[in-house]
């Protein structure tokens, strides 16, 4: 026996499908598939897609849209200014008097690329924006000291 609703297979003495819960009325014919596809109340849509390619899909959406959003981690190859050169050059020699302040890799803060909270590159962007304000190397010394209660390194000269 089938549901005249939705053609599932019924029980033999079902009184509602257990897919679509129509009341039986008595024995049904199996129904036509487009019958069985055209049904609105069983929930289905009527439409199959295999999961497959449903997924596919879904990620191929999702690649447009990171290309279309500009998302590019891939690191790129820059040619630098011989401003942003220079600005190098100064963080390292302001940078080259500490220690890294993150307590964890105790290396010189110029070697240091540790993205801890307050470590090297907390610091080094830190003594960039001071030297691009305008700050010399000295002062830069000092405010990264006072900022981040770190002493310099001791010279051996």
């Amino acid at each position: 026996m089938y549901c005249t609703q939705c053609g599932n297979e019924l029980k033999a003495n079902a009184k509602f499908c257990s897919s679509c819960g129509a009341a039986t009325k008595g024995k049904g014919k199996k129904p036509k598939q487009s019958q069985k596809k055209s049904s609105g109340k069983s929930g289905k849509s009527g439409i199959t897609i295999p999961i497959p390619a449903a997924v596919l899909g879904v990620l191929g959406i999702i690649v447009i849209g990171f290309i279309l959003m500009g998302g590019n981690d891939a690191p790129q190859q820059t040619m630098t200014s011989p401003e942003q050169q220079a600005l190098r050059a100064d963080v390292i020699q302001v940078a080259e008097n500490f220690m890294c302040p993150c307590g964890d890799c105790n290396d010189n803060l110029a070697a240091c690329d540790c993205a801890a909270p307050g470590g090297a590159t907390e610091v080094k962007r830190f003594i960039a924006q001071g030297v691009q304000d305008g700050k010399t190397q000295e002062q830069m010394v000092m405010a990264v000291s006072l900022k981040y209660n770190i002493s310099p390194i001791e010279s051996s000269e």
